[in-house]
C-alpha cells in the first residue's frame, strides 16, 4: 500500500467492489493491516446493520 491509500480511496475501492459483485456478498475481505480499510468497513457495517455486515 502506498501512503496515498487513505480512507477516501478505501471507500471508493470497496464501493466499486460492492457494485461489481454479481454472485452475492463476500464473506471475507482481506486488507492486510491497513487501518483505513478497517475504518471504512466499520462505517459500512454501522450503516448496513448486523444482518448485512461485512
Amino acid at each position: 500500500m502506498t501512503a496515498r491509500r487513505n480512507a477516501k480511496a478505501a471507500k471508493a475501492f470497496l464501493q466499486q467492489a460492492h457494485e461489481t459483485v454479481r454472485l452475492g456478498q463476500p464473506s471475507t475481505i482481506v486488507t492486510g493491516k491497513t487501518h483505513s480499510y478497517a475504518k471504512v468497513i466499520g462505517k459500512i457495517n454501522r450503516r448496513l446493520g448486523s444482518n448485512c455486515a461485512i
